[in-house]
């Protein structure tokens, strides 16, 4: 396979965003369909597909090995997750009963932790190392959802209610299924989205359910920024900012087709439409198309993981996965730059310099301690246009730049926020 590398169109720099690249890896010779992804780390990365495919990389994808094994068959693994380095589980169907297997040494074993006859398994999501889900096609007039809370010794079938499905043709998803626990020890969200006009929302760990309605007939994907802003994909794409209780069509998005992934990570959301992957750094206000597939395969999964390099700078790594067997990786540094070394004594917010400026100015802040932060930029009516880091940081002072070519001459509000502090400071862009 041709090795290509792309920079991004982007003014990286203005993004927080720099020594950006996709560049397509070299899967084994012959490798199928593949239908998930995921992203441990920034060398270790998990993919999934037709005829028992489970492959491994830890290397940052610059070798990918086989790791199926004989359990599978050749039926299709629909869906991957890791829990470690060396810990993951996956899920199929074989023979007409779904599926869990786990490995808990990189793939060369791989044990089965659960069987269901009659049942079609498309997709598993842990919150943690011993908290999961899988999810399926409904069985007996109910959508199949089960929960592990102690890595899938044995599953919850009690405690979980099965939402009613809406008719016997009902149909689950690949990669369609999202899990979120906002707080240690609090509940657990779940939705995942079906083919039926819905997208089923639990807000209690999967006791109870309700049915937000969409307007397409199929979602094939679900992200959330927090507990209330999220994205959704299926022949068209949507938006909601209330939890899934309503989800609005999003406007014309870069790029037409199905919208097979919607990913989130540190403050960039990416989707797949097709053979294009396109990016938001303003909460999805706005996309941009960041690459193409260079043999125009459509992309079936995407999945990202901000590695912090206990440094101002931290690695943001992704990988894309094909419907003709092909696997694009990301990679980009995130940040902003230390000044100093003495280590401030409070938070602190300074104003922008200069100001007002035209069209970039810098913004310095000091922290105390090591802790998350996010540093945002916003209109006068309060709209976010660009975030310009969130992840953790060293105590210690830094300075973020903040590049305005693509506004008018506005007033815009800066807001740092952490656990413990919160500050605004207004500036003016004058061209």
């Amino acid at each position: 396979m041709k090795k290509i590398t792309v920079i991004s169109l982007f003014c990286l720099h203005s993004l927080g965003i720099w020594g950006q690249t996709w560049e397509e890896q070299s899967p084994p010779v012959g490798t199928p369909e593949l239908y998930s992804v995921f992203a441990f780390s920034r060398d270790i990365a998990w993919v999934s597909g037709a005829q028992g495919t489970v492959l491994c990389t830890s290397t940052g994808g610059l070798t990918w090995v086989p790791r199926a094994s004989a359990l599978f068959l050749s039926t299709t693994v629909y869906g991957i997750f890791a829990t470690s380095q060396d810990t993951a589980y996956c899920v199929c169907t074989i023979s007409g009963s779904g599926k869990v297997f786990k490995t808990t040494n990189a793939g060369i074993t791989w044990i089965q932790k659960f069987t269901r006859p009659s049942t079609t398994l498309k997709d598993i999501e842990f919150v943690n190392n011993q908290t999961g889900y899988i999810y399926g096609n409904p069985t007996g007039g109910k959508w199949f959802i089960m929960r592990t809370t102690n890595a899938a010794s044995t599953w919850d079938s009690i405690n979980v209610t099965r939402p009613a499905s809406f008719d016997v043709d009902d149909l689950a998803w690949p990669n369609a299924l999202h899990v979120k626990q906002i707080s240690v020890g609090g509940p657990i969200i779940i939705w995942f989205g079906t083919n039926a006009a819905a997208i089923m929302r639990s807000t209690n760990s999967g006791a109870f359910w309700t049915t937000n309605s969409t307007q397409s007939s199929n979602v094939y994907a679900i992200t959330f920024i927090n507990d209330q802003l999220g994205f959704a994909g299926g022949q068209i794409p949507y938006k909601t900012v209330n939890g899934g209780v309503n989800w609005i069509v999003q406007g014309a998005y870069p790029n037409s087709g199905d919208f097979f992934s919607f990913v989130n990570s540190s403050g960039y959301i990416f989707y797949s439409s097709g053979d294009k992957i396109c990016v938001s750094t303003n909460s999805g206000t706005s996309f941009a198309v960041q690459y193409s597939q260079p043999n125009q395969e459509f992309y079936s999964h995407l999945s990202f993981v901000t590695v912090s390099n206990d440094q101002p700078v931290s690695t943001l790594t992704g990988w894309g996965v094909t419907d003709n067997g092909s696997i694009s990786h990301y990679t980009a540094s995130i940040g902003i730059t230390p000044i100093g070394t003495i280590i401030p004594k409070d938070f602190s917010l300074r104003q922008n310099y200069p100001n007002p400026f035209n069209p970039v100015t810098y913004i310095v802040f000091d922290l105390p301690k090591r802790g998350y932060l996010s540093l945002k930029v916003y209109d006068v009516k309060g709209k976010l246009v660009r975030t310009l880091f969130s992840g953790e940081l060293n105590a210690g002072s830094y300075k973020a730049d903040f590049d305005a070519s693509e506004f008018p001459s506005a007033a815009f509000f800066y807001r740092l926020e952490t656990d413990s502090y919160s500050e605004s400071r207004k500036m003016i862009l004058i061209k």
